[in-house]
């Protein structure tokens, strides 16, 4: 479960943010998954400029430590949307896609939407 999510508005975007406490059990799990990923894939180009962009994931999301991500994605986004909606009704959220990013030195990402989607999150592993 997402810990404390708080709510901040920007532009007047909200942006939802939660420390994960059990994190730290999973960090090296997920960088070690991006990695090997990373070496069996040539990746996708989107809006990276140099780095490396996975294929969808949202297949493996049955398995360790990704099915541990989504846990917290959807608990995460339930909680800040409640908050930001000021209701308790459950809400329905899918997930249209999910990746991994590795940027090194002088890499980066270029600005770009994720339309359709009403939503985007992002989870810093590194």
């Amino acid at each position: 479960m997402a810990n404390d999510t708080q709510l901040e508005w920007l532009f007047p975007i909200p942006v939802f943010k939660s420390q994960l406490d059990d994190f730290d059990s999973y960090q090296s799990k997920l960088a070690e998954l991006a990695n090997n990923l990373h070496l069996q894939d040539e990746g996708v180009s989107r809006s990276n400029i140099g780095g490396w962009h996975s294929k969808d994931l949202r297949e493996d999301y049955a398995r360790a430590p990704l099915d541990w991500v989504g846990q917290k994605i959807f608990a995460c986004a339930s909680e800040g949307l409640a908050k930001s909606r000021k209701v308790n009704a459950p809400i329905d959220i899918q997930l249209d896609n999910s990746w991994f990013i590795i940027n090194g030195k002088n890499h980066w990402n270029s600005p770009h939407t994720h339309m359709p989607s009403q939503w985007s999150g992002v989870l810093y592993i590194a």
